[in-house]
């Protein structure tokens, strides 16, 4: 592939020459156009340009007074020696191809402001179409593999554009080839599909993101998980130490309670959380069918809210049966209140209306009901009944 940056008119008696970096020189019977970098008598235009690996550059000095080089480096008077200086004369052209990852600078040996630098990406890898095993199959953790340029790093990513990278240990082998298996914490849900992507990886220096994917659909057909008890998914819960059942026909069970990846052990058909903070948590149940192998991932995303409900309503009233309006718990089943310790009963949506109370002080108080019927915490407020 070769950037072309603008347009140059070029003699054709004149011969240019492709020069290989990190690979043995390689000459050419033709000049290069159109430019990538322009020479005039004082700059070069563009002084940075970022390519591929495998891009010929191509320089070239239209018209002119004076002669110019394209010297690797970047001392002035210097020469690095990663390709043969080139000297130019106005109507002259030359590349470079650059097969290397890393940075290359260069400079004109005749005048000491004309400097700029070249940066070389990796070539992308590519990433077959083909799982092992094929999409559809009834397996969390399929392996995905390509090619990459020899004895490369390569980075994994989920989603288009290489959206999210889960793995950056994976390198190709001598022949090229790489392979990465989808690892516990990124284990795949039943009935999902995920785009793999990949890139080069060479030392900090990353590729494009492949052209190429692979899509894993995980099949449906391994043992049905039944949810007996516990939080569904989508609830929001008052409890920081929910509890599941569960079952399966023929299945051996792996469980995972987090906020991030997941982070599977064995588990027999029963969880008791650890105690939790509020926040959005997932549980996740992977069984397997102890005949077949087959697997099944179900998670179940929930929130725990562990703040009081906000009780609104006046400090000093004449009112009698004064209410109140509770807040602060979004997602929750219900609340419940009481007057004066005298027993919780329902509110009606979020509000409380108190029963015929006596001139003086009172207390009432509050919590939420979440959909297992948990209660969370008491908010209490104290106001006052006047004549």
């Amino acid at each position: 592939m070769r950037v072309r940056i603008g347009a140059m008119v070029v003699a054709a008696a004149l011969i240019g020459a492709y020069l290989m970096v990190g690979a043995p020189p390689k000459a050419s019977a033709a000049t290069c156009s159109p430019a990538d970098i322009t020479i005039s008598d004082d700059a070069y235009s563009p002084t940075t340009l970022t390519v591929a690996s495998g891009t010929a550059v191509c320089w070239a000095y239209p018209t002119g007074f004076t002669n110019h080089t394209v010297t690797s480096g970047s001392t002035f008077g210097g020469d690095d020696n990663v390709w043969p200086t080139h000297t130019f004369s106005a109507g002259d052209s030359n590349s470079v191809v650059f097969n290397t990852a890393g940075t290359f600078a260069f400079h004109c040996n005749f005048h000491s402001n004309m400097h700029g630098t070249i940066t070389v990406r990796p070539a992308a890898p590519t990433v077959n179409a083909a799982t092992v095993p094929a999409s559809g199959s009834n397996r969390t953790k399929p392996t995905i593999s390509g090619t990459a340029p020899l004895s490369s790093g390569v980075n994994i990513y989920e989603g288009p554009g290489c959206a999210t990278l889960i793995d950056d240990t994976t390198t190709s082998d001598g022949a090229g080839n790489w392979s990465y298996t989808v690892s516990d914490a990124h284990s795949l849900v039943t009935g999902t599909t995920t785009l793999f992507f990949a890139k080069t990886r060479d030392g900090t220096a990353l590729s494009d993101c492949s052209a190429s994917d692979a899509s894993y659909t995980v099949g449906s057909g391994g043992p049905a998980i039944d949810l007996i008890t516990g939080p569904p998914a989508g609830s929001v819960i008052v409890s920081p130490t929910p509890q599941w059942t569960f079952s399966a026909p023929n299945s051996t069970y792996e469980c995972s309670l987090t906020q991030a990846a997941f982070s599977f052990n064995s588990c027999a058909g029963t969880f008791d959380a650890p105690t939790l903070s509020s926040g959005a948590w997932t549980f996740a149940v992977r069984a397997t069918d102890s005949t077949t192998h087959d697997e099944t991932l179900d998670t179940f995303g929930f929130t725990v809210d562990l703040s009081d409900p906000a009780i609104h309503g006046p400090k000093t009233t004449k009112s009698r049966k004064p209410k109140f309006t509770l807040s602060g718990n979004p997602g929750i089943a219900s609340y419940e209140c009481e007057f004066d310790s005298k027993g919780f009963v329902p509110a009606v949506g979020t509000t409380c209306k108190a029963p015929k109370l006596k001139l003086g002080r009172h207390t009432i108080r509050a919590h939420a009901i979440d959909s297992l019927g948990d209660t969370g915490p008491d908010q209490a407020k104290r106001f006052k009944i006047v004549r």
